[in-house]
């Protein structure tokens, strides 16, 4: 007969029961060892009658960002947590529930007569154990580091739409665990844990205009972007629906990026930048309502202005061409002659009505930089006004900034001003943000104009990288030259293309700009996200 052998303790038993058969012994003989210290010291009963509720704190309670559809942008974050009263019922339930390293972690403040607070996996089926949920920031995959900004390790923003509206988002309040205690610090055996967590607090806080959705498609278009910026925005309200700056960084990781090459913290969006040729719509404009977009230029690749020759992209030159063809082509000649014939004067008006070179805010207390409009006394002699005309010299522009004029001609010769809030959500109260009233840039002729001949630019121009057969796209590409050198000795340009789609109802406006080169074109970008946009617009 074969003989059968006894299998060992520690076969018999798991790692997860050892430990919980652990710390019900350790429970029972730490009870019986007080009651006895209890009955026979009166101390004990002393302290027993001063008892206090002690207090955990887990996770800051912040209000909650949200994008334009209540999808939370922070608080994305769901953790369940659970409080264990230190007794033998308690003990044996939590096991399962709790990984290794938070089953250790319980027994270790179990043993010492307090009560544990941890995160167990799920739900915990015991009376006697406090659960509750608790919202807080992943970081991981986090799009919208530039617009919204990071919260510092005294609770309170430091910048973007967490420092502008950290009066809403800071509540300078903690959720966490409170249990009875002994004068002697131990939890008292029989009462079970509350959490305080204070979830109203949690759901107030600021509504934006970007769009999760929206912001997803340009972030994954725009993957070869090294540096630069992307804005996707409403024609019709100005309100922006997503917004990028590139590098990106980690809200959770700042030490890393802050000597770093490329400044990532810089929110490029917001920052003026040499502009090129989408700046000539606007002179377009100009010419168009003051009756002089009659024009015709013979280009002969470059142009003698105040004795020296300016050059166009084209050395041999566009031949005659009209201002529907010199948008077309990017024909640098016909606006040198355009800005001689309409003079700074008419040309600064109509940028002016873009509200180029002026500050402005897109919420409370986020400004965009005005950068540079060419002041009139520097445009004196037809050479500054000739590079004026083709968004040369010093004039700068911020991406978010450029989207006037584009929302103008995507409309009706109107735009609003830029903006990225909603409304703010305090308790029951809801605020409305006053994004300001029209302004008009242009008239609606020159707008439906100027609408048709960047389409010409896309179908058969310099844009022909954004033509698209799924959506019709219109649009202005630029190259502008900055003065700048990199270490190889080229000169650093930024490159731009601005436009809105679909051709026929334009529903949304949007500006890419790179700075310096870029692994895809500012156009291909504008094409994928325009493409990408339409399609889930058609799937309901």
């Amino acid at each position: 007969m074969k003989k059968v052998q006894k299998k060992g303790f520690y076969e018999v038993f798991s790692k997860r029961s050892l430990i919980c058969f652990f710390i019900i012994i350790c429970l029972f003989s730490l009870t019986g060892a007080r009651i006895f210290e209890i009955a026979v010291d009166e101390k004990y009963l002393t302290a027993q009658k001063t008892q206090s509720f002690h207090r955990e704190d887990v996770e800051r309670i912040r209000g909650t960002v949200y994008d334009c559809n209540m999808t939370p942008i922070t608080n994305n974050k769901r953790t369940l947590y659970a409080a264990i009263p230190p007794t033998p019922d308690a003990a044996v339930s939590v096991g399962e529930y709790l990984s290794d390293g938070q089953l250790d972690k319980a027994r270790e403040s179990l043993e010492q007569r307090k009560v544990a607070v941890c995160k167990p996996d799920r739900e915990i089926d015991n009376q006697n154990i406090a659960t509750t949920i608790v919202y807080s920031t992943e970081y991981n995959g986090f799009l919208f580091e530039h617009l919204v900004g990071y919260v510092g390790a005294d609770g309170h923003g430091k910048c973007g739409i967490e420092e502008a509206y950290d009066d809403i988002l800071y509540t300078g309040e903690y959720a966490g665990a409170s249990y009875p205690v002994s004068g002697t610090g131990n939890a008292l055996l029989g009462e079970k844990p509350e959490f305080y967590n204070d979830l109203k607090k949690t759901e107030s806080g600021v509504v934006l205009t970007v769009d999760m959705n929206i912001q997803k498609t340009v972030a994954e278009a725009s993957k070869g972007l090294k540096k630069g910026a992307v804005i996707i925005a409403d024609v019709k309200t100005g309100k922006i629906r997503a917004l990028l700056s590139k590098p990106s960084f980690s809200p959770g990781d700042l030490q890393s990026v802050v000597n770093a090459e490329n400044s990532p913290l810089i929110n490029r969006a917001l920052t003026p930048f040499s502009v090129g040729s989408v700046f000539k719509p606007c002179i377009a404009a100009s010419a168009i309502d003051n009756n002089l977009s009659d024009i015709i230029y013979n280009c002969k690749g470059r142009s003698l202005i105040d004795g020296r020759y300016f050059s166009c992209h084209k050395k041999e030159g566009h031949a005659l061409v009209n201002l529907k063809t010199a948008l077309a082509f990017s024909c640098n000649s016909y606006f040198y002659n355009l800005g001689k014939v309409l003079g700074a004067e008419k040309i600064r008006k109509s940028a002016l009505l873009c509200n180029f070179g002026s500050s402005f805010k897109i919420c409370k207390n986020i400004t965009v930089d005005g950068g540079n409009l060419t002041l009139a006394t520097h445009l004196k002699t037809d050479s500054q006004i000739a590079n004026f005309s083709i968004g040369q010299g010093d004039i700068m522009i911020s991406p978010v900034g450029m989207l006037t004029l584009y929302t103008a001609i995507a409309g009706d010769g109107t735009y609003y001003i830029p903006s990225v809030v909603e409304a703010t959500v305090s308790g029951d109260k809801t605020k409305i943000y006053d994004y300001g009233k029209k302004t008009r840039a242009m008239s609606e002729k020159a707008a439906r104009i100027i609408r048709e001949d960047l389409r010409e630019v896309v179908v058969s121009g310099t844009a022909e990288q954004a033509n698209s057969e799924k959506v019709k796209i219109c649009g202005k590409t630029a190259t502008a030259q900055t003065g700048q050198y990199g270490k190889d000795g080229t000169e650093i340009t930024n490159n731009w293309f601005c436009g809105f789609f679909p051709y026929e109802n334009p529903r949304y406006v949007g500006v890419v700009m790179s700075e310096g080169k870029s692994e895809i074109s500012p156009a291909l970008i504008f094409k994928g996200i325009a493409e990408k946009m339409s399609e889930m617009r058609q799937g309901g």
